[in-house]
């Protein structure tokens, strides 16, 4: 189930370093539903939920969404499919296609679930007790697999009207089932929130939608009350004053070169990202803890590996924005992944598949494998440390 709902979800790593409004509605991508394939139904499925809209100025950048659907199309899902162990139900996929592209889908994230059909659109071959390497692969929609008996064994599940929620028995994921009063039900696509009707989250609401003083109405304009960004129309974000309160102001987010991060009320903001345009960050905003004081930034593209940066002195209790890519650090004015020896980088990092912080020594130490003595999990390969021991890797079973 998991498999099936990443590929009709997935939209949170597709962000653009540089926003810039696409040209066409799936940046040239083809997202019909004509001639739909095996060899193209996830693209397709990427070229309509990598690319969050193309009204807003903030949308993602043309080769960003291809590269999302790019991934999309490479997924493990596919090699399975490729392998003959799911079948792609081909009048299914292009329904579930056109029901995707009918939704609206704005700048905000694509959290709405799969349209019903899109779980009839592939259908796993392997019987129960057969080899399976996920859950995509079996009739039954699971498969008892893990990184040390890989490939692993398609186990029995209930069909729709079963039974269900006793004795660890549970419903056909892959096709969609959930175990609602204690019966095996079938998907449907429930009606969601219009505007006016009652709500407790935006997602009780139709794509596009905030739920504002519990009922849903369109995304506040600048200077209307809010509780998240996605309260607010895509050009806005919530800022709280710091007088606190229950609601914020949608205030207009700062596009490049702006000035970020100018005053206490905006420290926060500046620190999380969300007062410059997506897919900036306030650059060289610094705020030091023990004295208070704090220094604007300008929101900018974040900097790859080599790019320049700004740096922490490692004696001084500030933050400070880089402006490096998530994941590096700003190590002699340019940014680079963290060390994986010698001594630590910047807040005791180092490279995490490889190593961690030993801060008695602050030195980068190589994480440990299972059954060694550990004081913290991150001292351990499987990020596990139970009793003072390190525990076994715990990861999926790829498809071949």
């Amino acid at each position: 189930m998991k498999t099936l709902a990443s590929l009709t979800l997935a939209i949170a790593a597709c962000s653009a370093p540089k926003p810039q409004p696409p040209p066409s509605a799936n940046c040239g991508l083809d997202a019909t539903s004509t001639g739909v394939s095996a060899d193209n139904y996830f693209q397709k499925i990427g070229a309509i939920v990598c690319n969050p809209s193309v009204s807003c100025a903030e949308a993602s950048a043309c080769y960003s969404v291809v590269a999302c659907a790019k991934a999309m199309a490479q997924s493990e899902i596919v090699k399975s499919v490729a392998a003959g162990r799911i079948q792609l139900q081909a009048d299914n996929a292009a329904a579930c296609l056109n029901a995707l592209a009918a939704r609206t889908i704005t700048c905000q994230p694509y959290f709405d679930p799969p349209p019903a059909v899109c779980w009839s659109a592939l259908k796993g071959t392997v019987a129960v007790d057969a080899a399976c390497f996920i859950d995509a692969d079996c009739a039954s929609g699971s498969c008892d697999a893990t990184a040390k008996t890989c490939p692993g064994k398609c186990r029995a599940t209930l069909g729709e009207g079963a039974a269900c929620g006793d004795n660890g028995s549970f419903c056909n994921p892959q096709t969609g089932l959930s175990c609602l009063g204690k019966v095996c039900t079938a998907p449907t696509d429930l009606p969601r929130g219009k505007a006016s009707d009652p709500c407790g989250v935006f997602s009780d609401c139709e794509s596009g939608m905030a739920c504002l003083q519990g009922a849903c109405a369109a995304p506040a304009t600048a200077g209307g009350d809010c509780i998240l960004d996605s309260d607010c129309q895509p050009t806005l974000y919530c800022l709280f004053s710091l007088q606190g309160g229950d609601h914020g102001s949608c205030t207009a987010r700062i596009a490049e070169n702006g000035v970020c991060g100018e005053d206490p009320t905006h420290k926060n903001v500046a620190i999380l990202g969300s007062e410059c345009t997506p897919g900036l960050v306030c650059k060289g905003f610094t705020y030091d803890y023990a004295n208070n004081p704090q220094v604007a930034g300008a929101c900018a593209v974040p900097g790859d590996e080599g790019a320049a940066c700004i740096a922490r002195p490692p004696t001084e209790r500030r933050i400070i924005v880089s402006g490096c890519k998530a994941g590096l650090q700003c190590l002699g004015g340019a940014c680079a992944k963290p060390p994986s020896t010698g001594s630590c980088g910047q807040g005791n990092a180092c490279l995490t598949s490889e190593s961690y912080c030993d801060t008695s020594s602050h030195v980068c130490t190589a994480r440990k494998v299972a059954g060694l003595g550990c004081g913290d999990k991150d001292q351990c390969l499987s990020g596990m440390c139970t009793n003072g021991a390190c525990g076994e890797i715990v990861s999926v079973c790829h498809p071949n």
